[in-house]
């Protein structure tokens, strides 16, 4: 594993600030971060209804619009409050062989172990929550080509670097700088997880791929992994709700995996019920007598 460098925390707080101070400014940072993507959204979607476009072309025009506004604003946020050549530090191939570990080698290894998270996530939201309801992104393969283009811009390319930009490249080492690298780690994926307020489920998936993006992010000092196993992250939700219709192949494949783990689940919800007393076994034994009775009797 590639070893982060010390000298990358030259920016965040400075040493001469208290820390109420400088968790005002990330925190202030962070909602200006989150208002400025909400107002932009708003902005160019009108503007882009005014223009003619559609419903769905007009949502992923001002989501790319919006994102690459972004970009900037999170630079100014880095201008402000520390040293941009950290940023470009972070962002070094030096060698081709570090950058095929960089770019491909470690994002691979890091969405396995996200698939993994999110699976014992999702069997324990269910088993909580219930089935959760996805977002829905308002395009599937039947929509125009400038729409898939424009969400593929968007959640694909620019959203992941906008947003890997802001809370592993600032608000992680704002906080490591005060706290170390597990407070800030594990705080950078709290506030990570928050901006994707919209969805419950959303929020506690995105906190787990904070952590586990934050942490790569820390032992290999750079941008690289956590980017692009955002790309694929987010590319395979796009794939999987482009799909969702039932002829899709993948809306199958998922749909088997959910009730395979949906089985699993209730495997091992229901084995204790069967050998407890009381009211579960009662129950248990009633429901299985009525599954086990021949309807045509």
């Amino acid at each position: 594993m590639i070893e982060a460098s010390t000298a990358e925390l030259d920016f965040g707080p400075e040493s001469g600030r208290g820390r109420f101070a400088s968790w005002c400014i990330i925190l202030g940072f962070t909602l200006i971060w989150i208002i400025a993507s909400i107002a932009g959204v708003l902005v160019f979607f009108i503007l882009g209804t005014i223009l003619g476009m559609s419903f769905e072309v007009s949502l992923w025009f001002s989501t790319l619009v919006t994102y690459a506004v972004v970009i900037p604003i999170t630079l100014l946020f880095l201008h402000y409050d520390g040293d941009l050549s950290s940023i470009r530090r972070m962002l070094r191939l030096e060698t081709p062989k570090k950058a095929a570990l960089l770019l491909a080698g470690i994002p691979l290894i890091v969405t396995i172990m996200d698939l993994i998270l999110n699976l014992i996530y999702g069997l324990a939201y269910i088993g909580v929550f219930g089935e959760p309801s996805p977002p829905d992104i308002g395009v599937t393969w039947e929509s125009s080509t400038l729409s898939i283009v424009l969400v593929l811009l968007s959640t694909v390319i620019i959203g992941p670097v906008a947003e890997e930009l802001m809370f592993r490249g600032y608000v992680l080492d704002s906080i490591r700088k005060m706290h170390g690298d597990v407070f800030g780690i594990i705080l950078s994926a709290l506030l990570f997880g928050m901006i994707h307020f919209f969805d419950p489920y959303t929020v506690g998936m995105a906190t787990l791929g904070g952590v586990l993006y934050g942490y790569i992010r820390v032992k290999t000092g750079s941008l690289w992994p956590s980017v692009v196993s955002h790309m694929i992250w987010n590319a395979m939700a796009m794939v999987i709700q482009a799909n969702r219709e039932e002829r899709g192949l993948v809306s199958r494949l998922i749909n088997q995996f959910n009730a395979a783990r949906c089985e699993l689940l209730g495997v091992v919800l229901n084995r204790p019920r069967r050998t407890a007393g009381g009211y579960f076994k009662k129950n248990y034994e009633l429901m299985a007598s009525y599954t086990s009775e021949d309807p045509d009797d």
